[in-house]
Order: C-alpha cells, then sequence, then structure tokens
C-alpha cells in the first residue's frame, strides 16, 4: 500500500503530560515532524477538540506542544488518538526538530505556528521552513528582496493573503519571523512535479534587510 502520510512517522515510547485540569498521562508512541499518536491511560480527548501537553524528551527538559485531536484508534487493544500540531515556542520547535532528525528535503513547509517574542501577534496562517543547507536558505531569497519567494506547500491560499513564515537556519537552529503576502500558488519554478506559494515580504525595510543578512 502506498504511503501518503506527508512527513515519515517515527516510532517512539515518550511520556506525555496533558496541561488541563485532568493532568492526565500518555505516551507517544510515534511522531512525525507535525502530529503524533498517543495513548492515554484516562478519558480520550473528544475529536476536535484543543490540547496542549508537555513531551519528556530524552536529556531535554520538557517541551509544550498545543495541538487538535483528529482521530480516535486503538493501539495493542489500548485507547490512542491522533493530534495533529499547531502551536510550539520557538526553542520547543528547535528541540523537536532536533529529536525527529535533520530534514531530507532542501526546503520543507511545516503547517505550525512558532511563538516567541519576536513573533508577529495575528492571526494569519503560519509555515515553518526548513532548508536543508545555508545554500539552499540564500536561494530562498529573492534578489532583489522586492522580488516573489517560493516554497512548497500542498496549501493554497488566494493573491493578497498575508501569512506568517518562519525561517529555520540549517546551521545553528536560529530563527528568523516576518509576514509574507500571497501573490500566487502555482507550480515549483524548476519542477513541475510540485507546487507551492510565491510570496513577497509585507514590508520590506532597512531592519528587515539588516536581519536577513545576518540570518544567512
Amino acid at each position: 500500500m502506498k504511503n501518503l502520510r506527508k512527513f515519515p512517522r517515527f516510532y517512539t515510547n515518550i511520556s506525555i503530560t496533558f496541561l488541563d485540569r485532568s493532568s492526565a498521562q500518555g505516551v507517544m508512541v510515534d511522531a512525525s515532524r507535525e502530529g503524533s499518536l498517543v495513548i492515554i491511560s484516562s478519558k480520550l480527548k473528544p475529536i476536535n477538540a484543543y490540547v496542549s501537553f508537555e513531551v519528556s524528551l530524552p536529556d531535554e527538559t520538557p517541551i509544550k506542544i498545543v495541538g487538535k485531536v483528529i482521530r480516535h484508534t486503538k493501539i495493542q487493544n489500548k485507547d490512542a488518538m491522533g493530534i495533529q500540531f499547531l502551536e510550539l515556542a520557538s526553542q520547543d520547535l528547535t528541540k523537536w526538530l532536533q529529536f525527529l532528525g535533520k530534514v531530507k528535503e532542501d526546503q520543507e513547509a511545516i503547517p505550525i505556528k512558532t511563538v516567541d517574542e519576536e513573533s508577529v501577534k495575528n492571526d494569519y496562517p503560519a509555515f515553518t521552513l526548513r532548508f536543508k543547507s545555508r545554500g539552499k536558505l540564500k536561494q530562498f531569497f529573492p534578489f532583489p528582496l522586492t522580488e516573489m519567494m517560493y516554497f512548497s506547500s500542498s496549501i493554497s491560499f488566494e493573491k493578497g493573503e498575508k501569512i506568517n513564515i518562519t525561517l529555520v537556519h540549517p546551521d545553528d537552529e536560529r530563527l528568523l519571523h516576518f509576514v509574507g503576502v500571497v501573490q500566487k500558488y502555482d507550480f515549483h519554478p524548476n519542477k513541475e512535479e510540485k507546487k507551492g506559494l510565491y510570496c513577497t515580504f509585507e514590508h520590506m525595510d532597512e531592519s528587515l534587510k539588516k536581519k536577513i543578512e545576518d540570518f544567512v
């Protein structure tokens, strides 16, 4: 059977604690870049319920993840639920990506919002982009910076819609946040089998130019 998962799953055995009144305990039995399957020792959370929980990564302080329950199932006759990740703090996202290992694609857009003091506080859809190398990161930025940039995505938006974009540096896990304006959803510039978003910067000023120069 063809594997239709967007991101590969990794088998895990990680303890989690839900951050609500129940303080329910669970075990994450598999995980990917944007979701996980969790065995829970108490009553399952409802489908479409929003949940927050702490994950005890090996040799790390626990990280906090906000997500949504998308399915119920059973694993070895135990109740389990699939959780789609929605939001992580930037330092927690860094730890999570390090835990799962380096990405294999040149560029990968993960539909997870990162939140920290530098994040733009709005309700725009969010993407986190990670690159295989510094060279690929540099290629992402257009020249001049007023032109369009591209990233692969299975999610399309209309022209003029705004999105939050967070870039993860391939060498040291630094993050760069900015708001992009969608110009079109179209094929990859060089690969016709892929489609994605073409965007411009919402605001381009000297401050952002300096941040980009320091980042790359």
